[in-house]
């Protein structure tokens, strides 16, 4: 098998997390194998879209599976509930094998497993409703939580930048999921976890499920698509499914806003694109 390697993103965010990732990374390839082989899994390729840790694919007694191995443990733990969780969707991978202390999960392969951007949006808008008919489990995490949890990082690198802290609140105050029908939401939802399966309808992969609003999973495909059709992406997506605009534009300006903010502060390319829709958005001023 070729060496795994690690995208340039995938190794920043490794890095972001722990001093010991690329020590980690060093070992990860063979610790994989080795995890895989001790379950019958011939590993057969490398996968290099992953942003958590080492992927890559096998056959498991003649079935396709996809293995990966996080350096946070709890990553594979999340991936694992979130997937029993959706289970009942048919529309999202089986879990083969998780071994989550270890941060490995071997799961089915979603094939031909095209991702990309989907041109038809109303198989997006059907397979997130789809999901989201899935009753949550009792325990699971809220979007509420997830508001909170962001927002002492998110004052951190506002305050980093130079940015008044009303913005923060600014584009936190015009959500109120509380206020709306909670759903199970997969949390990721993107055209890279948007997979073409067996009959040509879409699956889901990499759930990070939340309980939330359908807005938040229709949002969060469209601050993915890319900055520049964001917008129309959104609006002709939130028809598509009956969801309102206004409030799938609000989860829009809060994610953008997030993501504007942490990648300026972390350098990433993509941050400029973001901060000019931010601005269109009006949740954001224009840089200098």
């Amino acid at each position: 098998m070729p060496p795994l390697w690690f995208s340039d993103a995938c190794a920043r965010t490794l890095r972001a997390g722990s001093p010991n990732a690329d020590a980690w990374m060093r070992s990860a390839p063979a610790r994989l194998v080795e995890l895989a082989e001790a379950h019958g899994i011939e590993v057969n390729s490398p996968l290099t879209g992953g942003h958590t840790g080492a992927v890559c694919a096998g056959v498991r007694a003649g079935r396709p599976v996809v293995c990966k191995l996080t350096l946070d443990t709890s990553f594979a733990l999340r991936e694992m509930y979130s997937l029993h969780a959706l289970s009942r969707s048919g529309r999202v991978p089986d879990v083969v094998v998780a071994e989550v202390h270890e941060g490995f999960l071997a799961t089915s392969r979603v094939l031909p497993g095209t991702a990309g951007l989907v041109g038809d949006l109303s198989a997006v808008a059907d397979l997130a409703r789809r999901l989201h008919d899935v009753t949550p489990p009792v325990g699971a995490t809220t979007v509420e939580a997830l508001l909170a949890d962001r927002a002492e990082a998110l004052a951190q690198h506002c305050q980093t930048l130079g940015l008044d802290p009303s913005l923060l609140h600014a584009a936190r105050e015009p959500l109120d999921p509380g206020a709306a029908h909670l759903v199970l939401c997969h949390g990721d939802f993107g055209p890279a976890n948007l997979l073409d399966g067996p009959a040509g309808e879409l699956w889901a992969i990499d759930p990070e499920c939340i309980v939330g609003p359908a807005a938040f999973d229709l949002a969060g495909y469209a601050v993915r698509h890319g900055s520049d059709t964001a917008i129309a992406v959104l609006d002709e997506l939130a028809d598509l499914y009956g969801a309102s605009r206004t409030e799938a534009r609000a989860w829009l300006g809060w994610m953008t806003f997030d993501e504007a903010v942490r990648h300026t502060v972390y350098g990433l390319p993509i941050a400029r694109a973001e901060w000019a829709l931010a601005v269109q958005l009006g949740v954001l001023p224009p840089r200098s």
